[in-house]
């Protein structure tokens, strides 16, 4: 019942949505400002994509992954359920592919990354395991801004200067509070070497 004007791509009502297309709320009723676009399509001002069945709340703004983030846009992961509470990329950040956000206490599942924001990610790094239960009151080493101090993310066995570890996060991976004396400008992220203790 909604009115079609020009621009607008529709889907039959309760027609099965295939690989590739992107849907406002599936089925729901196709109100102004709603758009529906390919999956990699490419995104211009304006426009908004979301996953099938996502419930997107208001004032929320949703990009494909990979694309530019611009002045006003923000980035949620793909098919997740955005909701109150969450983190977004930092305007005119680079997405890359693999760069995930979610809220403290969320439950991370398979394809979730976390990292400080605007931290370079190389190979080497290591990010929050797939199935890793962040538990309240957590900083994720979350995505987006410059790491010289604060958390960073190593592996179980990564030894401190001072012989103590930080929190289990689980997998066998380890949140440490990063000091700033052991922080590598360089590498604009805290790296630990992996130290067997028997």
């Amino acid at each position: 019942g909604a009115k079609v004007t020009e621009g607008w791509s529709l889907v039959r009502c309760g027609a099965k949505v295939t690989e590739g297309w992107s849907l406002v709320r599936c089925g729901a009723k196709v109100t102004e400002g709603w758009s529906l676009v390919r999956c990699g399509a490419k995104v211009t001002e304006g426009w908004s994509l979301v996953r099938c069945g996502a419930k997107v709340t208001e004032g929320w703004s949703l990009v494909r992954c990979g694309a530019k983030v611009t002045e006003g846009w923000s980035l949620v992961r793909c098919g997740a359920k955005v909701t109150e509470g969450w983190s977004l990329v930092r305007c005119g950040a680079k997405v890359t592919e693999g760069w995930s956000l979610v809220r403290c206490g969320a439950k991370v599942t398979e394809g979730w990354s976390l990292v400080r924001c605007g931290a370079k990610v190389t190979e080497g790094w290591s990010l929050v395991p797939c199935g890793a239960k962040v538990t309240e009151g957590w900083s994720l080493v979350p995505c987006g801004a410059k790491v010289t101090e604060g958390w960073s993310l190593v592996r179980r066995g990564a030894l401190r200067r001072n012989g103590e570890f930080g929190l289990r996060v689980g997998h066998g991976w380890r949140i440490l509070r990063a000091r700033r004396e052991m922080s590598d400008e360089s590498t604009r992220l805290m790296r630990y070497a992996p130290v067997s203790v028997e």
